[in-house]
């Protein structure tokens, strides 16, 4: 049965409502929940999609299974050399604090582990499983490519911030084409672990790697090169499972 748009809207919004609340009525009562509110996002986000959507469920379990770990770590290099790009005009516009009380649960717990794969169970799993398919319009593919970066960068408050829209149109790209929730958690977690150590006392010694012109060029080359070649692999593995598909109809 086909989905209606007041129907998908409906369960964007219920998706949208289960993963923040629990940030919100937890966070009123503690100042640091340590994870709570993200493990309750995460659990409330898999029963919801095995309630409205169990073929995602299945089809995500054996894209997973197929996981390529030279894609993994092309993955990582790819997220890697981002962020250091991303540092070092941080550090220069003086923007990238330094956290003395860096090792905690927290950032640990929270920010490196859990924050990766509650966000992308959202907006890249939740949202484009519920909102679009195979047979949707290349259009209407881009309207929600469009929306989901938004609600991405309005989640982080940070309105047209082009850090999270690059971050946020390769995370979704890299999903849409290879349906493998693993890859984009991988990119999110080297991502947000680089910016925790980078705001740590380790930032001097890490300072190296982004206190040059020179470093910033590497890092920047380093980054296209690596995204560009993870693109074009996933869209030509998605192209040849789209003509197996049709071949065999």
């Amino acid at each position: 049965m086909k989905s209606t748009l007041a129907d998908k809207l409906k369960k964007c919004f219920v998706l949208a409502l289960i993963f923040l609340a629990p940030k919100f009525c937890i966070g009123m009562y503690l100042k640091n929940d340590f994870g709570i509110s993200s493990l309750l996002s995460i659990i409330l986000i898999f029963i919801f999609m095995r309630q409205y959507n169990r073929p995602a469920i299945a089809e995500q379990k054996e894209n997973i299974k197929r996981t390529s770990p030279l894609m993994l770590a092309g993955i990582a290099i790819c997220s890697l050399f981002m962020r250091l790009a991303i540092t070092y005009f941080s550090i220069k516009e003086g923007t990238m604090p330094v956290d003395e009380n860096w090792l905690n649960v927290n950032n640990i717990v929270n920010v490196i582990i859990l924050s990766p794969i509650v966000e992308e169970m959202f907006f890249r799993w939740g949202l484009s499983e519920t909102c679009i398919s195979s047979k949707t319009k290349m259009h209407k593919k881009v309207i929600f490519i469009i929306c989901s970066i938004l609600l991405w960068e309005l989640c982080h408050k940070a309105l047209l911030n082009i850090t999270l829209e690059i971050m946020g149109l390769l995370m979704i790209l890299i999903y849409l084409k290879s349906k493998n929730i693993t890859y984009t958690i991988v990119f999110h977690f080297v991502s947000n672990l680089v910016y925790v150590l980078f705001t740590s006392p380790m930032q001097n010694k890490l300072g190296f790697l982004v206190n040059s012109k020179a470093a910033l060029a590497v890092d920047l080359t380093v980054f296209a090169v690596s995204a560009a070649m993870i693109l074009i692999s996933l869209f030509r593995s998605s192209k040849r499972t789209q003509e197996l598909v049709t071949d065999t109809m």
